[in-house]
């Protein structure tokens, strides 16, 4: 990466001043140790106070804002869409690092455009333990759903189509007792996706300065993009009879929640819960580095978690 110190041009003035606060041992570690990690993996020791999170954002930073990564064994830097991933076994400190990465974002005036053109901010999430309830649904009754929603917006006034009750419609011809479509799993996040629009301003932006947990997180990208990207679940929000369509509802939320996690600049949150959620999805979260905070408050098995499910740089 750029040294922000010997080089500054093009790099935010925010992430000047950090570079030029680091010490000798801080500087020293930044130009000669990341480069040369063997096997990827480094051990930052210091006691309270010795600067290991003020280094560790610094460099996340850095390596979000000039967005290239050298592989072990590369001979040069490739375009790359860094992710990174913070991990802690400890909730509390874990959300303050969380505000101050997403404080951090904020002052570089981190952000990039999706492919619709959208501008979207430098993306932090604080994911906390998956506590959503999960079903699963036959793919023909999502089919149904799906086709009773065209329906009812089909009709040429919108505001009778809502209210219509067509005894042909898809949803009264599908026969739950026949159907052996495949099973999909789906999580109930409509409650807490709905509640957290009250977290965003008119324009869809975060109130305050605090990281965004998921469900916030969600809910500011689907605003952004509600009208090019997620146009069914616009639908299904400002549709009044949404209730006899609430698993095409919770899938649509579903998708939001996957590809918010998917797009994420970084993500801070448990071992457990990392292991558990990031990994699954589809294409799954693919940091670049991995930071591992007070690893020495954490079981030994714990700290393997990172190197066992992910594959960073570093």
């Amino acid at each position: 990466m750029r040294d922000p110190v010997l080089k500054p041009k093009d790099i935010p003035p925010k992430l000047v001043e950090r570079f030029q606060k680091m010490n000798s041992h801080q500087r020293g570690a930044y130009k000669n140790l990341l480069g040369n990690i063997p096997d990827g993996v480094c051990v930052l020791p210091g006691g309270p106070g010795a600067g290991k999170t003020f280094f560790n954002l610094t460099v996340a930073a850095a390596l979000l804002w000039r967005d290239e990564v050298v592989n072990p064994g590369g001979d040069s830097p490739r375009a790359s869409r860094n992710q990174i991933l913070i991990l802690l076994d400890i909730n509390k400190p874990l959300t303050d690092i969380a505000n101050k990465m997403h404080q951090l974002c904020l002052d570089m005036g981190l952000e990039r455009k999706e492919a619709d053109g959208t501008e979207m901010p430098g993306l932090v999430i604080r994911m906390f333990c998956w506590s959503y309830e999960m079903k699963s649904v036959r793919r023909g009754r999502l089919n149904a759903e799906r086709e009773e929603l065209l329906q009812r917006f089909s009709e040429a006034d919108a505001s009778k189509a809502k209210q219509a009750v067509d005894t042909l419609s898809p949803l009264s011809l599908y026969k739950a007792d026949y159907d052996d479509s495949k099973r999909v799993e789906i999580h109930s996040f409509s409650k807490a996706f709905r509640k957290a629009k009250d977290s965003l301003l008119p324009n869809g932006d975060l109130k305050g300065r605090e990281a965004p947990i998921l469900d916030q997180a969600a809910r500011m990208w689907y605003e952004k993009q509600k009208g090019t990207r997620y146009t069914d679940l616009l639908k299904l929000l400002d549709f009044n009879g949404a209730g006899s369509l609430i698993y095409l509802l919770e899938h649509e939320i579903g998708k939001v929640y996957s590809e918010v996690l998917q797009a994420a600049d970084v993500i801070v949150t448990t071992p457990v819960t990392a292991t558990k959620y990031l990994g699954r999805l589809t294409p799954p979260f693919n940091p670049a580095l991995v930071i591992f905070e007070e690893a020495p408050h954490a079981r030994e098995l714990s700290t393997l978690i990172a190197i066992a499910n992910f594959s960073p740089a570093a």
